[in-house]
């Protein structure tokens, strides 16, 4: 009985000694009686606020937050997307890819015009749906130009489309189908001009040498 009891006070004193500060735990202040440790304070640094997003800066401009440059599968997915909605004479989202000031130009003569109203006449004049089924062009071919590849000192196939700005592409897309039994749909070659408009891509104006109005 006397061992057990011993035994017991032992794991008791044990406890006790555990609850307690250790002697790191503890600083000697100058009455004698111990504090306890507090961990050292941390200065926190508030979270700090991102500029907002460009397409370019200065160089002594310190932090900035840049625009990605228009990727190249974005924008053929922006021009498939054109050519879809054209041929399904879908005009509501055809309409959705322009940009608001977008245009229509041809090369050889005529005023721009704004391409919504460009489009939407053509669409009530010829029957696209006719090439729904039918590859119009060939995504092999397509060439994409940045503002910078046309101030190269070799000739390019195609120039700066007009409108064209520092941060947009241009999209050449020679066409394989351009008629149907209903007549011409389409020029030879369309020139797309691509820019980020907000968080979307979408057109900015097309180049077409369209002589079916």
């Amino acid at each position: 009985m006397r061992h057990r009891a011993s035994k017991t006070s032992l794991l008791f004193a044990l406890a006790i000694a555990g609850c307690g500060p250790t002697l790191t735990e503890a600083v000697q202040r100058s009455d004698g009686e111990a504090k306890l440790r507090r961990p050292d304070g941390v200065v926190v640094d508030p979270q700090s606020e991102l500029p907002a997003t460009a397409d370019a800066a200065e160089p002594d401009a310190g932090l900035v937050s840049l625009r990605a440059q228009v990727g190249e599968k974005s924008a053929r997915k922006v021009v498939a997307a054109f050519f879809t909605a054209m041929t399904n004479e879908d005009m509501a989202t055809l309409f959705s890819l322009f940009t608001s000031d977008a245009l229509f130009r041809s090369s050889r003569e005529g005023a721009p015009m704004p391409s919504s109203e460009a489009y939407r006449a053509r669409a009530q004049r010829f029957e696209y749906q006719a090439l729904r089924e039918v590859p119009i062009f060939d995504e092999d071919r397509v060439e994409l130009y940045r503002y910078d590849d046309f101030d190269a000192p070799w000739e390019l196939p195609v120039a700066r489309p007009p409108g064209m700005g520092p941060f947009d592409v241009a999209l050449r897309v020679p066409m394989t189908t351009t008629h149907s039994s209903t007549g011409r749909l389409f020029g030879d070659e369309l020139i797309f001009v691509v820019r980020r408009d907000g968080d979307a891509l979408r057109i900015a104006g097309v180049v077409e040498d369209f002589l079916g109005w």
